[in-house]
């Protein structure tokens, strides 16, 4: 379980369009699928089979990727936060 430490106002449960849970599962989403497509060594059936533990895991999918991603078009600082929660977490799996 990959947990993403977010700094936020006192008071508030959301990080830009969602939750700070459903932000953390973004964030593991988006950073897991940036290690299973690094793997340049296992098959495209591993690929897939990693892929799809991924998103029962983390409960995201493509679609629901893009949506949050597509939230942070117009709000490129905000969208920053995201990427440096992502680097966080390849960071702490190294």
């Amino acid at each position: 379980m990959l947990i993403i430490v977010v700094f936020i106002r006192a008071g508030e449960n959301t990080v830009g369009p969602v939750t700070v849970a459903d932000f953390n599962r973004f964030v593991e989403y988006l950073a897991g699928t940036e290690l299973i497509a690094k793997d340049k060594k296992l098959s495209r059936k591993i690929h897939a089979e990693k892929y799809r533990q991924l998103c029962n895991r983390t409960g995201v999918n493509a679609s629901s990727a893009e949506k949050f991603i597509l939230g942070y078009i117009q709000r490129p600082d905000e969208w920053r936060k995201v990427q440096i929660a992502i680097l966080a977490v390849l960071d702490s799996i190294k």
